[in-house]
């Protein structure tokens, strides 16, 4: 098409455009310039150009998606009728095809191609170029997307030692992510193109952004590999090397997920300070379940542990995207993505059970025989499954407050420090829990009797000594010390006090147990924000907290975090009258630190743990025959 002129106007309500081109300068182009840009021929035109201009990234890249759905069913079809060579190479070109589209979507994000609906709506140019890239898993489609394209690559990977059946098992759910992903549409065009796009919401556009989705999907697509391995084990259709790959990978999988959630939760805390460590939010809790199902298998060595890892996972990332579940982390339903993800985890979810209930006959234990540790994972994963359950049952109305969850997993968390000290020598037991007792005595002392902290206090010195008294490797030392630091760091968290204060310059008041001064009210400008920042003296710091608007998308407090090894101190601007006066929120948050430090060494320890039993592997893999 040829094209003479090109203009911008301002579309108040331009006729079947929905959604964020309401209000948004555009490109108005057409071949002949008219004398008012308000002309309906000029729409018209606007429309054909940015089909035409849109068609060289987003049609290729729709084209791409959709071939590497077809890849993905083709090895499904191959493994099933024992080609194996052939599924795997389809495996692979489904991975590499979804990477391309991955590649595509991001060079359309880093180059503000707003003739894509995805990039319009979740990048702008006054963006930072890095976060431009993270608007991949910031908005719906591309998110959905990407995680489609890593499932993809891992399970390329592992295919690699995979038989037929499990072959089907890896395939299947790339197949099904793939296509969702397609149903997305993730370059959709747009009928007409802003100049500008409205960027991602102002509490994604942290450091944090570009490291802590990307983990958590990583550690999810790792779920999925695992779980696949496991349903293979399930059927009987996996060997010795087969098995160890599938403990390898359930290892690695539980430690990213366990960086994963440090990291989403750091970044909660200290960037957007929501207060406390773990908001015990429907989307945070999808992650949490799949990594307790593999934590029960790790210690149980039981496939069904890995199955039930999968299919939890698989039902976070349909809840996240269904519509159901009120949370800042989940989408807003898509139609037929939520269709086509709550069926494929139906069809995932039958034929786990159709392989459980054919090997039940032979006396065969999925989940291997009663434990303690067995049970008390499964009570913790129950209990948190059934308030997130009923959350998404309930819909965008129904909410589950944090105290359902900490009424049941607070004690089953001093239970398992209880369990830990169960590999402690009597002697040594015994002045462990003497120790802990008289420091428990000496908290009550000085006013700390809440129960959670007392019995705590009790349990953790018998559990360090079990921890380092049981046998095994230091990948599970390190796990067993990183698990009773993180409890005793989230019973802390429990202690801490938050208040608010109104403050003019100069002035200074006691709030949250600290002497909080305002030292200065400065302006803060940048190219996507401007607002005012307080500088201000609290407990002896200096923090320097903000409250700036972003790009007319709304206000966003810059929380100021002091952190300590013993507690955390937050200060927040709420608001400002524009004369010298603030009101300020102050809170701490005793044992913060601990449950970082406690997330990282559990996951440490799981991955020196799946490292030491890679080299001590002895088992070459059984191939099974390639039917041509």
């Amino acid at each position: 098409m040829r094209v003479l002129h090109q203009q911008e106007v301002v579309v108040a309500a331009p006729p079947r455009v929905k959604g964020p081109l309401h209000g948004q300068r555009v490109a108005v182009t057409h071949p002949t310039k008219p004398s008012h840009p308000e002309h309906g021929s000029t729409l018209t035109a606007s429309f054909a150009y940015r089909r035409c201009q849109a068609g060289s990234v987003g049609g290729i890249g729709g084209v791409v998606v959709v071939v590497a759905t077809a890849g993905a069913v083709a090895a499904v079809g191959a493994a099933v009728t024992g080609r194996l060579v052939a599924a795997r190479a389809l495996l692979v070109g489904a991975a590499g095809l979804g990477t391309l589209a991955v590649g595509l979507l991001g060079l359309a994000l880093w180059r503000v191609d707003t003739t894509l609906i995805e990039v319009a709506t979740t990048t702008s140019r006054s963006t930072a170029a890095p976060l431009r890239l993270a608007a991949l898993w910031g908005g719906p489609a591309g998110s959905l997307l990407f995680f489609a394209a890593l499932t993809a690559v891992v399970g390329a990977v592992g295919a690699r030692r995979l038989r037929s059946f499990g072959l089907v098992a890896v395939a299947a759910p790339v197949g099904a992510l793939l296509g969702v992903a397609a149903l997305a549409r993730p370059f959709r065009s747009a009928t007409l193109a802003p100049l500008d796009g409205t960027g991602l919401v102002p509490v994604l556009r942290r450091t944090s952004m570009l490291v802590h989705p990307p983990v958590v999907y990583t550690g999810l697509a790792l779920t999925l590999l695992a779980a696949a391995i496991g349903v293979a084990e399930l059927a009987g259709h996996a060997d010795e090397a087969q098995r160890q790959l599938g403990r390898r990978t359930a290892l690695v999988a539980w430690s990213v997920l366990a960086v994963g959630m440090v990291l989403g939760s750091r970044w909660a805390h200290r960037e957007v300070g929501w207060g406390g460590v773990w908001a015990w939010d429907p989307v945070e809790n999808a992650a949490l379940l799949p990594w307790l199902a593999l934590t029960g298998g790790i210690h149980r060595r039981s496939p069904g542990w890995w199955a039930g890892a999968g299919l939890l996972a698989f039902a976070g990332i349909w809840a996240t995207r269904s519509g159901r579940l009120e949370s800042v982390h989940a989408f807003s339903g898509q139609g037929a993505v939520g269709t086509g993800l709550g069926l494929a985890l139906a069809a995932f979810t039958l034929g786990v059970c159709a392989v459980v209930t054919r090997r039940g006959r032979h006396r065969f234990a999925p989940l291997g025989s009663p434990s303690p540790v067995g049970l008390l994972v499964g009570a913790t994963a129950a209990w948190v499954g059934i308030g997130t359950a009923w959350a998404a049952i309930g819909g965008a109305d129904q909410t589950v407050a944090a105290s359902f969850y900490t009424a049941l997993v607070g004690p089953l968390a001093v239970a398992a420090l209880a369990v830990l000290a169960r590999g402690a020598p009597r002697p040594q037991l015994a002045a462990a829990v003497v120790a802990g007792t008289a420091m428990a005595a000496a908290l009550a002392l000085v006013g700390w009797r809440s129960p959670g902290i007392l019995a705590v206090t009790v349990a953790a010195p018998a559990a360090v000594v079990g921890s380092v008294r049981r046998p095994g490797g230091p990948g599970a030392l390190l796990g067993h010390l990183g698990l009773v630091l993180l409890v005793a760091g989230a019973v802390a968290t429990t202690t801490g006090r938050a208040g608010t204060a109104r403050l003019e310059v100069g002035g200074q008041r006691l709030v949250a147990g600290l002497d909080v001064r305002l030292v200065a009210l400065e302006e803060v400008a940048g190219p996507d924000r401007h607002g005012v920042a307080a500088r201000l003296e609290v407990g002896g710091r200096r923090l320097a907290p903000a409250l700036v608007e972003v790009e007319q998308l709304g206000p966003r407090a810059d929380v100021a975090t002091a952190t300590g090894f013993r507690r955390d101190v937050q200060a927040a601007v709420v608001s400002t009258d524009g004369q010298g006066t603030a009101v300020l929120s102050v809170s701490t948050t005793p044992g913060a630190a601990w449950v970082w430090g406690g997330g990282l060494l559990l996951a440490a320890g799981g991955l020196v743990e799946a490292a030491t039993r890679r080299a001590r592997r002895p088992v070459e893999p059984e191939l099974e025959p390639d039917r041509r």
